[in-house]
């Protein structure tokens, strides 16, 4: 059963809740064992919350012994849910179930989202069995810029201003129909983006725009190409991109960047230093 943990005693699960983030096969994104997240971030994303009037924690208790661990939020305006931490020792498949149950009981009409490590078997196999498409399955590629070696820039690159966002404008629509961060949405926010584009003549090859979070940890949201570009055109602009993007996040001292790759993504961003982490499997749905 789920059960809300109390302010007053939250300190004593940290660290039973924390350890259990540390198991790839019995935990849900975002990870905290992805060798950028801490226990100190994941103890203050706890306190943090218990300041909040839009995020909640709840044990799962099987005869009054705690086996799991939720924190979540929801956004009012947007009516959606999504999850700060969640993980379970054991039997996740009916923990998600519980789960559900309770935000369709305190959360009519809110859609959500889950995105689980490949390794977490019970996760897909529930999510399977309730009927629940997988979105998609991307590789999680996590670079630490301590480790990274400065690259030659291409001429083809230029960063993106206010003075130029037609460019990226032009492009990312083509592709930005279900996405939250939509050009307008961007342009509106620009001072927290880094966006490069790969241009050759009068053509945009590609377009790479990452963001920042506390810390100095970055991810990279999207690489844009268009569709009809040749595959080692696009691969030789994606590789000019990269390289651009990490020495600006390098030269702004950056600590870590993330990013969710493909099969076209994955192996220019290896080249570069990303070390794969886990593949993230994505499903989403609502209480309608």
């Amino acid at each position: 059963m789920l059960k809300k943990l109390p302010s007053e005693e939250k300190e004593q699960y940290l660290d039973f809740a924390y350890s259990l983030t540390q198991n790839l096969s019995q935990t849900a994104f975002p990870l905290y064992c992805d060798r950028v997240k801490t226990k100190d971030q994941f103890v203050q994303a706890v306190r943090n919350g218990y300041t909040r009037q839009d995020e909640e924690v709840l044990l799962f208790m099987r005869d009054g012994t705690a086996t799991g661990w939720l924190h979540y939020y929801w956004d009012e305006q947007d009516k959606a849910l999504g999850l700060l931490s969640f993980s379970v020792q054991h039997a996740f498949g009916e923990a998600l179930a519980e789960v559900l149950d309770y935000w369709r009981e305190h959360f009519p009409g809110y859609s959500w989202h889950f995105y689980f490590p490949e390794e977490n078997t019970q996760a897909l196999a529930f999510m399977k069995s309730r009927g629940y498409p997988l979105i998609s399955r991307e590789t999680v590629d996590v670079l630490l810029f301590s480790e990274y070696i400065r690259q030659e820039e291409s001429p083809r690159i230029t960063p993106v201003t206010q003075k130029n966002f037609a460019l990226f404008r032009r492009l990312h629509t083509q592709s930005e129909s279900e996405m939250y961060w939509t050009s307008d949405r961007i342009e509106q926010d620009l001072a927290n983006w880094n966006i490069f584009i790969c241009t050759q003549k009068e053509s945009c090859l590609g377009a790479l725009y990452y963001r920042s979070y506390s810390g100095g940890n970055l991810e990279i949201f999207g690489i844009d190409q268009p569709a009809d570009l040749p595959p080692d055109e696009a691969a030789a602009a994606i590789i000019e991109l990269l390289q651009s993007a990490l020495n600006q996040a390098q030269q702004d001292n950056a600590r870590s960047m993330y990013f969710f790759t493909d099969p076209i993504t994955h192996p220019a961003a290896e080249k570069l230093g990303f070390r794969r982490v886990t593949a993230a499997c994505y499903f989403e749905g609502s209480f309608t």
